[in-house]
């Protein structure tokens, strides 16, 4: 009798994981990402990288060039798969940054504002919400959200990172669409 009750402890303790994952105090904070108060790290003949403080002073590195922004998150940050990765066309972020947070005092993923440049194809400019999983060796794009398209973007944006963040792997999952993408550039919505 007294390996049964174990063995149905742990399956009631196995069912229930996903619950409490799911039932997470997820917060949010946010910081400027000012580049005037960030310090220049390199500079190249087509960009420059800037080391900004983010929320108790996260390490944030920004590289501007000529085209495009890229953003990625702590101490080894230029080892991270997001300092890949930037969204199509000519690109700059907006300058708020809001920090996502799951019971703990350490981010887990960010949302971001890049304004897409149409110009070059006659289009409207554009606006894609980026949401951005913060994990050390693990860090990268995982969804994006067209701000001009759907109405409740910013919150669509932090069901995706409630939702996608907990096991993403950023080797093996491609970031993905959420709602209705009408910019051009990225994977159909999922």
């Amino acid at each position: 009798m007294g390996v049964w009750p174990s063995i149905a402890a742990l399956a009631v303790a196995m069912v229930a994981l996903p619950a409490t994952a799911m039932a997470q105090n997820w917060h949010s904070a946010y910081t400027d990402l000012d580049l005037e108060r960030c310090t220049i790290v390199q500079q190249a003949s087509l960009s420059t990288d800037f080391a900004c403080a983010g929320w108790d002073d996260f390490p944030v590195l920004v590289r501007y060039g000529e085209h495009r922004v890229f953003v990625s998150y702590g101490s080894d940050a230029r080892d991270e798969m997001v300092w890949q990765q930037s969204v199509p066309s000519i690109n700059q972020t907006g300058e708020t940054l809001e920090w996502l947070f799951a019971d703990g005092q350490r981010p887990v993923a960010t949302i971001l504002r890049y304004f897409i440049d149409r110009s070059e194809i006659g289009g409207p400019d554009e606006q894609v919400l980026v949401v951005t999983k913060i994990e050390r060796g693990n860090t990268c794009h995982l969804a994006y959200i067209d701000a001009r398209r759907n109405t409740e973007a910013n919150q669509m944006a932090r069901e995706a990172a409630r939702d996608l963040v907990p096991g993403w792997d950023c080797e093996t999952m491609p970031a993905r669409s959420v709602g209705i993408m009408g910019v051009t550039g990225f994977s159909q919505a999922r």
